[in-house]
């Protein structure tokens, strides 16, 4: 389960909050359109990752905290728009 201080990373103006439940919450990245999906999980933070326009997720990666997380999924983002800047909003 989230607790209020992990929920603060996810709750960032870089972010769209799409779900939140219990031990998951659903992002969209505000820079590529990209949707992310954290999961609460044997003490991990478990990151699962869907591209713009595709309709399932994969795993992307297991994380300390939620913080650690969302550090990881900011720079994927900064990667994606430099190197695939067609893909940004």
């Amino acid at each position: 389960m989230f607790t209020v201080t992990e929920r603060t990373p996810l709750h960032a103006s870089y972010f769209k909050l799409v779900a939140e439940q219990g031990n998951y919450a659903v992002v969209k990245s505000k820079n590529t359109g990209d949707t992310w999906r954290l999961r609460v999980e044997d003490g991990w933070i478990v990151t699962a990752h869907m591209p713009r326009g595709q309709k399932r997720y994969h795993h992307q990666c297991r994380s300390i905290s939620v913080a650690s997380a969302v550090k990881k999924i900011r720079k994927h983002d900064e990667y994606v728009l430099r190197h695939r800047p067609w893909r940004s909003k």
